[in-house]
């Protein structure tokens, strides 16, 4: 299948429950009903683009944010079950990511963080540019990216991914991190409230506020509660890439959107906000013993080839900044 970079938002319509057939892959589409749209301009309607990324540049990942692996290298070693070598999407060329791989080997913490992050330019096409993150783990790691710079008064935040159900053990996470959770700190490997710290959980625990996309679902947190969010629907195709938003309505509601493979979006809108004043936006790869809570039970450990997670065209939007 090719790179997916455009979308047809459809407003108001029922969605019911379908076999789809996406470049020769079925997919099942849940019955979704996307929200009307309303006929008064929210402020999020006046906002400004403050930040966007388009991964066309190999080096702006590393320019352009901050990132990190939060969580143990050898997740597991302690019982002879380290995980520190997998097959990670596309081959050392940057080839077809559903024929391709390329093998990730961990040797240290540091390493890792480097490990986990790599650029891809299939056909050598700069529209094609995106980042990959990679990760398994017996235990909790978190693969996180930022953008280095904070943003006021956040009203929007876009990004496009693959929604490949990558089994009940890796999902992706956007969070909105306030100056308590920010200020100081270099790790900002931050999970959702369902991952408190006590248990299973990345090094920093919990943020506030965010969302979780989980096989085709984004369930929106503020303040440590969650709000559900919009229903989508998963392929077994690596290489598509689909527009995910959070807009803040400025009235105490969050609508939340995902792409999907027929050309529409599904869309949600639900209690919340993202919080006002200065924040990080945090995007990250969580994984959770990805290799134990795969569907298909006896898969040999490292062997399945589902641990990456595709990322583009990152959008940040605020009411008062505009990007320079």
């Amino acid at each position: 299948m090719s790179e997916l970079k455009w979308y047809v938002t459809v407003r108001g319509v029922s969605v019911v429950a379908a076999l789809i057939s996406c470049a020769g892959v079925a997919v099942i589409a849940p019955t979704v009903h996307a929200q009307s749209v309303n006929p008064n301009p929210s402020p999020s309607d006046l906002s400004a683009l403050a930040f966007s990324e388009d991964f066309k540049k190999p080096t702006s990942y590393k320019e352009r944010f901050d990132y990190g692996w939060s969580g143990e290298w050898n997740a597991g070693s302690m019982f002879g079950a380290a995980k520190n070598g997998w097959h990670a999407d596309h081959g050392m060329n940057c080839e077809n990511p559903n024929t391709s791989h390329r093998t990730i080997h961990l040797t240290s913490q540091q390493q890792a963080s480097d490990a986990a992050f790599y650029h891809c330019m299939p056909d050598g096409n700069q529209d094609k540019g995106h980042l990959m993150t990679t990760a398994n783990t017996e235990g909790y790691v978190t693969v996180w990216f930022s953008p280095k710079q904070t943003f006021r008064n956040v009203s929007k935040v876009c990004w496009d991914q693959n929604i490949t159900d990558l089994g009940g053990g890796k999902w992706t996470i956007v969070n909105f991190l306030t100056a308590a959770e920010y200020v100081g700190k270099t790790d900002l490997g931050y999970t959702s409230p369902d991952f408190p710290k006590g248990g299973p959980s990345s090094p920093p625990g919990p943020a506030a506020n965010g969302v979780k996309i989980f096989r085709g679902n984004m369930n929106s947190y503020t303040s440590g509660q969650f709000h559900q969010g919009v229903q989508g629907i998963t392929v077994s195709d690596k290489a598509a890439r689909y527009k995910h938003c959070v807009i803040d309505n400025g009235n105490g509601t969050l609508t939340t959107t995902i792409a999907q493979p027929n050309g529409s979006t599904v869309s949600r809108t639900i209690t919340g906000k993202i919080p006002d004043g200065d924040i990080r936006v945090q995007f990250a790869d969580d994984s959770y013993n990805p290799d134990k809570h795969f569907d298909i039970k006896g898969a040999a450990p490292n062997s399945t080839g589902l641990y990456t997670w595709h990322w583009d065209n990152i959008q940040i939007f605020t009411r008062n900044q505009r990007e320079p």
